[in-house]
C-alpha cells in the first residue's frame, strides 16, 4: 500500500508495540510517520482485527470530519483503499473492474466473467494483475496470475474469461477479486463480485 501512495503527501499514523517498530516504519517504507507506543501490549490485541490478513490494528478509522469511527468491516483491502482514495482524491494510474455472467454456479461448472483494465496515466503502465478467489475470511486461492500487463497510455482493455469452479471448494458465498498493482502484493486497485456455489 505504501508504494501506491508514494507520491502523495501523506503522514502515516501507527500504533506500535515498541519505538523500534515506529522507526522501522519510517526507515523501511520511507514515509513520514508519527505514532504511539502501546505501554500495555495486551491492549494491542483489543484493537487488532481478528482476520489473519490484518497485521495491524484496523478497527478504527478517522472519517472526513476528523472523528474516530468504528470500522466494522474487518480487513477488506478494497474498502481500506476506497476510504483513503475518497479522502485524498487519489486516482490510481490503473483501475480494474470485474463483472460476472452469473451469480450462481455449481461445483465443476464454468463461471464466466469479464475483466476491464483502464490506464488513466499519460504513459504506458506495466503492472501485475491477479484473479483471487475469497473462499472464507482466512482462505484465499489464486485463480489466475499474477500476470504482467502492459497497457498503453490512456488505454483500456476488456477480456472475457471462464474458469471452472473446483469441486473441492465449499458451498455457499464466495467472491472473485481482480487485483492490479506494481508488484503482486501491493495493489493500486481492487474490485470484485460475489457469487454462490450451490
Amino acid at each position: 500500500m505504501h508504494d501506491r501512495y508514494a507520491e502523495e503527501d501523506f503522514i502515516a499514523f501507527n500504533l506500535a508495540l515498541s519505538a523500534a517498530d515506529l522507526v522501522s516504519l519510517r526507515e523501511i517504507y520511507r514515509v513520514r510517520a508519527v505514532g504511539l507506543v502501546d505501554a500495555y501490549p495486551n491492549q494491542y490485541g483489543v484493537y487488532r482485527v481478528p482476520n489473519p490478513e490484518a497485521p495491524y490494528p484496523q478497527d478504527w478509522i478517522i472519517d472526513k470530519q476528523g472523528l474516530i469511527q468504528y470500522w466494522e468491516k474487518e480487513f477488506d483491502l478494497k474498502k481500506c483503499l476506497d476510504v483513503i482514495d475518497e479522502l485524498s482524491a487519489y486516482t490510481p494510474p490503473v483501475t480494474a473492474s470485474i463483472v460476472p455472467d452469473t451469480t450462481s454456479v455449481g461445483p465443476g461448472e464454468p463461471l464466466g466473467y469479464s475483466v476491464t483494465l483502464v490506464n488513466h496515466a499519460d504513459e504506458t503502465q506495466s503492472f501485475f494483475a491477479s484473479i483471487v478467489a475469497v473462499l472464507s475470511d482466512s482462505v484465499r486461492e489464486t485463480v489466475r496470475g499474477p500476470l504482467t500487463v502492459d497497457l498503453d497510455a490512456d488505454g483500456s482493455i476488456t477480456v472475457p474469461l471462464v474458469d471452472t469452479i473446483p469441486t473441492g471448494w465449499p458451498l455457499g458465498s464466495t467472491s472473485f477479486k481482480i487485483v492490479v498493482g506494481p508488484i503482486p502484493d501491493d495493489p493500486w486497485y481492487v474490485d470484485g463480485f460475489g457469487f454462490q456455489i450451490e
